[in-house]
């Protein structure tokens, strides 16, 4: 029960938002999901910001602060701005009157789905290894720290602190209120929510029939790489969801042109996030500006302009700034833009080939690997050039050549094709996770191919229908296949999918018999409701989070066997110092409440300050002899320093000294096979 307040605390916070955004958002004309799209990207933006601004003075991650801000972002709107106009409330209900019998009952078996989903990665969450050596500690670093954004060090070869960490700074919002992993788990259900709704939101403003926007969305939100993030610690869900929220505000722009200064924020939270949907966010902000008529209404705009790009350079733009002023190169550690720029380090460097030259020796023997991922992803990017060619209409072609556009990109973006370096382990693995990064082209094919569904005849509509369907069923079919663990089986889906639509049956049953309807609060007291409602539902989970990491079904991955020595060690206590000394950190160590202090030695750091951690705390090392290549280019040795001292925990890859184990101060000679360790030195990076 201890994390029910706190979890009321971070739901409130939420509300408070949204409420906020809400507001704003009407007075851009907007009603309906539109609404709700722009009000979400405001309130993310917020937090964000709010986040960034309290951490200056290391209260970025406060349960105080942060709820104070969100309070003051809500009170402020609610005296200065009038209530939005119809009210959600009677919104939702006049939506609900629209829906046919078997579209209410289609909506309830999707809300039984998503219920049980959620439930079940509450219980069996499942950890990658960018969740456990990049995302998680970060987020773990900065709740401790108060100072989210700041450049955290992570690993001694990967400059991970120098990615966009947009993504990372709103889950910290979250998790530092919480104090619990719990928001960092349900926000993946939260960015599906917005990427479905933006979705069917952005087409249906493209007049884009609701039988072809339905299997688009579906098409989409299905491909493999995008549903298994629901259970995966991964930026590419969050940042489709920020691109699709910013193309139905752009899509909207024509109508309701007060709708651009949004749509720019929302384009610097994708991109903050990941810079993957840059070519089609930024077709789609050119489109909507050259659509405002008369221009003096865009002139009338730029005071909120300016506020609009002064927001998105803080949520998403001052990652570029800070990686060109500190290493000369926006795109660092990837690309080198500039003349003088830091060099590429060079763990990136062996595997950062792109697909455009070596198409050939990238797929050989791979072809296969490369449909299991993307599945119905292939579909639609096969589609788009065969509908622009069928149905040759300037919406058609515009949506298609901006999809080849960032196909192309994605070609020649680094890591996309096979490493020409034999010291790289996997020379594979890093082409085919990066087919994440066609995500947004494959939103923009889908969007191409639903238009082609508007502006053809009959015979080209059989097609698109036809076309996502196959997308949609192979997505369907590959996410069955996917391992148990990552996904809960599929029979118990469908029977919650089941219930929920009997469920749904029932009530419009009784509420045919005449039974008495539920009052439902008005305004603020709904919000406060609801909020408290998931506080008790959810913030419990918080307890034995990480134990539950720990039993989880993942593949093996880097520390996940110190997880399971953790749950189960009594002299493992919450608030203990945890020095990391090799590879990369082990996020979730960090506990329930995120009360043990994790830190990353210094990769050459002398083996008095080694044996300095180990007294101090817990030191955990990474094995001289594990991963050459891909995850590290020199033995980790760092555990040479400890001499003879008894391990608490041992495996082929880690090792995990207890407090007050370290040997005296004498440096052991170098053996054979750690040919980086000077005299009293530790090397362990790049």
């Amino acid at each position: 029960m201890r994390f029910i307040p706190l979890g009321a605390l971070c739901a409130l916070s939420v509300a408070a938002l949204l409420g906020a955004g809400l507001r704003v958002a009407a007075r851009t004309g907007s009603v309906g999901l539109e609404r709700f799209v722009a009000a979400a990207v405001l309130a993310g933006a917020a937090a964000v910001i709010e986040a960034l601004a309290l951490g200056l003075i290391g209260l970025g991650s406060s349960p105080v602060a942060l709820p104070l801000a969100a309070g003051a972002t809500w009170f402020v709107a609610q005296r200065r701005l009038p209530a939005p106009r119809p009210r959600p409330r009677a919104e939702v209900a006049a939506w609900w009157r629209r829906l046919s019998a078997p579209q209410q009952l289609a909506f309830g078996a999707a809300a039984g789905a998503g219920v049980f989903l959620l439930a079940w990665t509450l219980f069996y969450p499942y950890i990658s290894l960018d969740a456990t050596i990049y995302h998680d500690p970060e987020i773990a670093s900065w709740v401790q720290s108060g100072k989210p954004g700041t450049v955290a060090a992570l690993s001694y070869d990967f400059p991970f602190g120098n990615y966009p960490v947009t993504d990372e700074v709103l889950q910290t919002w979250a998790a530092g209120i919480a104090r619990s992993w719990v928001p960092v788990a349900i926000w993946p259900f939260a960015a599906m929510a917005l990427c479905i709704a933006a979705g069917w939101t952005g087409l249906r403003t493209l007049r884009v029939p609701p039988p072809f926007a339905a299997a688009a969305v579906a098409a989409v939100v299905t491909v493999p790489w995008v549903f298994r993030q629901l259970n995966e610690v991964l930026t590419d869900l969050p940042v489709l969801a920020w691109a699709s929220a910013t193309a139905a505000l752009c899509a909207a722009v024509p109508q309701r042109p007060r709708l651009l200064p949004i749509a720019v924020v929302g384009f610097a939270l994708a991109i903050g996030t990941k810079t993957t949907p840059l070519v089609p966010l930024a077709v789609a902000l050119v489109l909507a500006t050259l659509a405002i008529r008369p221009r003096r209404r865009l002139r009338r705009m730029r005071r909120w302009l300016l506020v609009a790009l002064l927001a998105a350079f803080v949520v998403g733009g001052i990652w570029y700034l800070r990686n060109l002023i500190d290493h000369g190169s926006p795109l660092w550690p990837f690309v080198r833009l500039l003349p003088g720029a830091d060099p590429i380090p060079r763990i990136i460097d062996l595997s950062n080939d792109p697909l455009l030259g070596r198409v050939g020796e990238t797929l050989d023997g791979h072809l296969g690997e490369y449909l299991a991922r993307i599945a119905g992803g292939i579909v639609l990017l096969l589609a788009a050039p065969v509908f622009m060619a069928l149905v040759r209409r300037r919406p058609v072609l515009i949506a298609g050549a901006t999809a080849i556009l960032g196909f192309v990109a994605w070609m020649r973006t680094p890591g996309t094709g096979l490493s020409h370096s034999s010291l790289v382990l996997s020379p594979q693995g890093t082409a085919l996770s990066e087919t994440r990064y066609l995500v947004p082209v494959f939103a923009t094919c889908a969007v191409t191919v639903a238009l082609a569904a508007r502006e053809g005849d009959r015979r080209a509509r059989l097609a698109v229908g036809a076309t996502l369907a196959a997308a949609a069923v192979w997505n369907v079919i590959r996410l069955v296949q996917l391992p148990h663990g990552l996904l809960p089986p599929f029979l118990p889906v469908l029977a919650a999918a089941a219930a929920g639509a009997l469920l749904l049956l029932a009530l419009r049953r009784l509420r045919r018999l005449g039974h008495p309807r539920v009052r439902v609060p008005r305004g603020a007291w709904a919000g406060v409701l609801l909020a408290a409602l998931v506080a008790l539902v959810l913030a419990p989970t918080g307890d034995g989070w990480t134990a539950r990491i720990a039993d989880s079904n993942a593949d093996p991955v880097h520390g996940l066997p110190v997880l399971r020595w953790a749950a189960d060690d009594p002299g493992l206590g919450r608030h203990e110092r945890v020095a990391f000394a090799g590879w990369a950190m082990v996020g979730p160590l960090a506990g329930d409440r995120f009360d043990r202090r994790l830190s990353l030695l210094p990769p050459h750091a002398p083996c008095d300050q080694i044996r300095a951690a180990a007294n101090e705390g817990w030191l955990v090392t990474t094995a001289p002899n594990y991963s050459y290549g891909f995850l590290g280019l020199a033995p980790f040795d760092a555990n040479i320093c400890m001499g003879v001292a008894p391990t608490r925990f041992s495996t082929s890859k880690m090792q995990v000294w207890a407090p007050t184990t370290a040997p005296p101060g004498i440096t052991p000679a170098p053996g054979p096979t750690d040919p980086f360790r000077g005299s009293g030195g530790a090397a362990g990076g790049s």
